[in-house]
């Protein structure tokens, strides 16, 4: 039994392995270690069959090249692969928790004020931002009377208020020639 084994399924392995090697890279075939387990388990068994022995099962044990470092290098090429796919994973997770926390968020505001989401989905968000900046710029109170010692710039909220219209006019995309009105029409 030992010498069918060694000398017609031994040779049947390693025929299918010296193709395997002379058809690509040693990680070609640790890619395709799953088909080349299948691949090899049924070119066993037809080998089985041509001798009338009848398999129950041929299994394609782990791996292990002959060199030890090309071992350890495809281990190691193995573990980063892994990792890679733990972090790919995480950051999927991470984008999925921002959605839901998003969602989560929106939701709140829509049952808190449903006023505040009217303007925001009509508006936008930095729309309305800069309108409640410009409503509390408004409210501030500035003096009745300034002396003619004080900076205006920091007396007065103006300045506040320019560089906020300056912001907003530079976030806006600017226009089609046909949208908005005609230069110099009526």
């Amino acid at each position: 039994m030992q010498r069918f084994v060694e000398k017609v399924l031994g040779a049947t392995v390693e025929g299918y392995i010296s193709e395997m090697a002379a058809s690509g890279t040693v990680q070609e075939f640790l890619g395709r270690y799953n088909d080349a387990r299948r691949e090899l388990a049924d070119r066993v068994r037809a080998e089985l069959e041509a001798w009338d022995v009848v398999s129950v099962s041929t299994v394609l044990g782990n791996f292990e090249a002959a060199d030890p470092r090309l071992n350890e290098e495809l281990q190691a090429a193995a573990n980063e692969e892994a990792r890679g796919k733990v972090l790919e994973l995480k950051k999927k997770n991470a984008e999925i928790e921002a959605e839901i926390a998003e969602t989560l968020m929106k939701s709140k505001l829509m049952e808190d004020a449903p006023q505040l989401w009217a303007q925001v989905e009509a508006l936008g968000a930095g729309t309305v931002a800069r309108l409640r900046l410009v409503e509390a710029i408004a409210q501030i109170d500035v003096p009745q009377f300034i002396n003619s010692g004080a900076n205006l710039k920091d007396v007065l909220p103006l300045h506040f208020l320019r560089d906020l219209l300056n912001s907003d006019r530079l976030d806006r995309p600017p226009l089609d020639p046909g949208q908005g009105p005609a230069i110099g029409g009526t």
